[in-house]
């Protein structure tokens, strides 16, 4: 339990603790913060060998057992491998920012946003229950809205903050129905047991009616978190943050987040037509927009942004594939894309930094003045072209590979074959276009004279870069039993086949570069050189491609799903206005009638479904003859009641209605309540005298209602007390159904045995008041003092205006 725990309630802390370092620190205090991620990373290091050869760290205490939630956490090869790019990039981020927000004077403020991320994102990578997933889940909605919005003196970035809230916010809540679903069919939340219920074949979630739904829920979330199309928009956008949360949260974390879940819940979900095409389907058009956009772009983190969406759609459209081949090479390019996008977000955050500048094609030959900075860039970018004997090659060969076994070959080859080209392309605009190319001769002069950044922010891209290499090199040290132990965490296997092949080793492919190299004779590693020589003619016919795609570009703001989400955000926000007029239009009558109404239309559906407990009652002979003194007290509240209603005087309308209140005190002394009656006389005697007060006090009426008003308001009153009058007689029944068809006796029935033995008062009234709904009743003294001190204020603020002397206008004179 303290291994999973402790990461989350140290960094949970740490944030907290975070702007108090950074006002003593400065921009020490983020090397400082550095050191807690980076020891987690180490810690989740350690357990590298015992997890990903089968085995797995659980953690599990009750939080709320009734709704299913509970503190299950579960360290898997799954949820280590995002665990360790969780800590470790991190901890190389909050290093880069050190330096590269030093003269933010709200540098503590990002660093507590950054780590705040940080923790939810290790929850819920850490999460085995579905409920718990989804808040950690909302929490990085929540948190990277901080960071997106974090120049929030800036338009855009408020804008884009706001973006990505509502689009990941709104399918995340959409998501929780489908979870919800899925915790219904397997009859828990925890998700290692469905896995295990799955994989075992007690359970087959495809044949269940709520599969097609939940699935349907599940996807809409996971899409909108990963920025799959058509809600891709939001990510190119959210560049508008700083850069080191670009390189964190676009690159390693955050937008992963959905291709986690999808792997998470692989196991259970996969198996029909509908995950398959789904995750092939929205995969392979947003691998080729997203791919297609970057192409086009000429700031650094514009390309970059929408390059990780194309390789968001790659993980996703594998993913589906699914099987040995697809699932091996989607998580192997889960690792390699998290190393050298994390390193070319953080290069690209150094030259805006260091030149002024983000325009690619206005730099060239950067690698003189900054040579660490383009050793990172030059690896990272030769990593994500594919190039050996980097691991970016080995999961490019894997892609290639995979496409080539799917019973879709062609199609899925060619779609691979051309993201792969555009994949060089964009390495080529920044890794080699910004430091080696010769800069345009027209070009305008940099902001900046360009040099070589502080270390603090060299040394993330060389850590990342020598992490790629060694990747690809010496496999065995971490990335390949990492690999392939997440694999088997994420693999769809049919039970039949499981059952079958029991006590089978599985074949895994190898991740070392050489072993591909040598294959001469296997048609993806001449795609993959193919892919290499298209991608860098690409690049070279830059212009060209430029201008051949215009129109397309010229019709992008019409027909660009990002059209659509302001569309639908000016319709949602006219909507609001006209709903704001109507139902605030400030006439306190039509308040009252809408909440009336509410509660009717409530209130009767909670009665219709309670009829048998109605009918009982009517059965129990609950009317019996009234004797002559209850005659008269039903006739003094009907008979003044229904006069009221014709009064034009209105201080003769409080009296009448004060007759009323006295009458409905009398019936509790008569029926042995004199404590309720007492305060019955005492409330009513004060609120006919307050009335009295105030309506003294105003002018006459003018306004009143027409007839057909009166006649809705008498329906909505007679409504109202017949409502009133059938819980009464529900709730007094003998035997009371609940609204899910339950029986249960009446609650005053367990007031009336429990009020002595448990709170020793033999007045229930009192007990329930004081003991049973104390906190009911705290709430209520609270407001009243609350509403006695707003108005204690505003007579006191009208003294000082009464006392406050008359000024005149020096220019006109005028009494101010």
């Amino acid at each position: 339990m303290l291994l999973l725990l402790s990461p989350i309630i140290v960094l949970a802390a740490l944030a907290i603790a975070a702007p108090f370092f950074a006002k003593m620190g400065g921009r020490i205090a983020g090397y400082v913060l550095a050191i807690v991620p980076a020891a987690f990373f180490l810690v989740f290091a350690s357990q590298l060998g015992p997890v990903t050869h089968g085995g797995a760290i659980e953690a599990s205490a009750d939080w709320i057992p009734a709704i299913g939630l509970g503190l299950d956490l579960r360290l898997d090869s799954l949820s280590l491998l995002f665990a360790l790019l969780i800590t470790g990039i991190g901890s190389l981020v909050l290093l880069y920012a050190a330096d590269d927000l030093a003269e933010e004077p709200l540098q503590g403020r990002f660093f507590s946003y950054l780590i705040g991320f940080m923790v939810s994102m290790l929850g819920l990578v850490l999460s085995d229950n579905l409920l718990l997933t989804f808040i950690f889940w909302e929490l990085t909605s929540i948190t990277s809205y901080l960071l997106i919005g974090f120049n929030h003196d800036k338009t855009d970035s408020r804008k884009s903050a706001l973006q990505a809230l509502l689009v990941t916010g709104i399918g995340g809540l959409i998501m929780l129905a489908g979870l919800i679903m899925l915790g219904e069919i397997a009859g828990t939340n925890r998700i290692s047991e469905i896995i295990a219920l799955t994989t075992s074949g007690a359970i087959d979630p495809t044949t269940h009616a709520l599969y097609v739904p939940a699935v349907l829920c599940i996807l809409l979330g996971c899409f909108t978190k990963s920025a799959q199309f058509p809600f891709h928009f939001w990510l190119p956008n959210a560049m508008a943050a700083p850069s080191p949360v670009s390189a964190y949260l676009h690159s390693s974390t955050m937008v992963k987040a959905g291709v986690f879940l999808l792997a998470r819940l692989n196991p259970t979900l996969a198996g029909s037509d509908l995950w398959f095409w789904a995750l092939t389907g929205f995969g392979c058009v947003t691998m080729l927009v997203g791919a297609y956009l970057a192409t086009r772009q000429v700031y650094l983190k514009k390309l970059l942004a929408y390059s990780t969406v194309s390789s968001l759609g790659i993980m996703v459209m594998f993913l589906g594939i699914g099987g040995d081949y697809g699932t091996t090479a989607a998580v192997a390019y889960i690792f390699a894309h998290a190393l050298f996008k994390g390193t070319l977000f953080l290069v690209a955050g150094s030259i805006t930094h260091m030149t002024g500048t983000k325009n690619a094609e206005q730099l060239g030959l950067l690698r003189t003045a900054m040579p660490l900075t383009a050793i990172g860039a030059a690896i990272g970018a030769l990593s994500m072209a594919g190039v050996p004997p980097f691991n970016g090659f080995i999961a490019k060969e894997l892609l290639l590979a995979a496409s080539l076994k799917t019973d879709h070959k062609l199609l899925f080859t060619f779609l691979t074959f051309t993201a792969a080209a555009w994949t060089v392309f964009i390495s080529f605009m920044i890794g080699w276009r910004v430091f080696f190319a010769k800069p345009d001769t027209d070009r305008e002069p940099l902001p900046k004279e360009p040099r070589e950044a502080p270390p603090a922010m060299w040394v993330g891209p060389l850590v990342l870069s020598a992490f790629a290499l060694i990747a690809g090199v010496a496999p065995s040290l971490f990335a390949e039993p990492l690999i392939h132990g997440t694999i088997d965490s994420v693999k769809h296997v049919d039970p039949a086949y499981a059952a079958a092949h029991a006590g089978e080793a599985h074949a895994h492919k190898p991740m070392f570069f050489w072993y591909y190299l040598s294959k001469l004779d296997s048609l993806a590693l001449w795609l993959s050189l193919a892919a290499i020589g298209v991608g860098f003619a690409w690049y070279k016919m830059r212009r060209d491609w430029k201008r051949f795609t215009q129109p397309i570009a010229n019709l992008e703001p019409q027909l660009a799903p990002e059209s659509w989400y302001f569309r639908i955000f000016d319709w949602t926000m006219d909507g609001a206005k006209w709903q704001t007029r109507m139902l605030q239009n400030g006439q306190l009558s039509l308040y009252i009638k809408t909440i009336v109404a509410a509660v009717i239309a409530v209130g009767w559906w909670a009665v219709w479904r309670t009829s048998d407990s109605l009918s009982h009652t009517f059965a129990e002979g609950v009317f019996m003859t009234p004797n002559a003194l209850e005659v008269i007290l039903a006739a003094l509240i009907i008979i003044p009641a229904i006069i009221v209603t014709r009064l034009s005087n209105r201080l003769a309308a409080i009296a009448t209605l004060g007759v009323v209140g006295y009458a409905i005190a009398l019936v509790f002394v008569m029926f042995g309540a004199p404590d309720v009656a007492m305060t019955q006389f005492s409330i009513e005697t004060l609120t006919v005298i307050i009335f009295v007060l105030v309506l003294a006090s105003l002018p006459r009426f003018q306004n009143f209602e027409r007839r057909p008003g009166r006649i809705f308001d008498a329906a909505i009153s007679i409504a109202f007390g017949a409502l009133m009058t059938s819980l009464v007689m529900v709730s007094n029944s003998e035997q009371v159904t609940s609204i899910a068809g339950a029986t249960a006796d009446p609650i005053s029935r367990q007031f009336a045995q429990t009020a002595y033995l448990e709170a020793q008062g033999k007045n229930i009234v009192n007990v329930i008041l004081v003991d049973f709904r104390g906190t009911d009743t705290l709430g209520e003294i609270f407001v009243l003092g609350l509403a006695a001190v707003g108005v204690f204020t505003l007579l006191t603020m009208r003294k000082r205006d009464d006392k406050k002397p008359l000024s005149r206008d020096s220019q006109t004179g005028a009494t101010a």
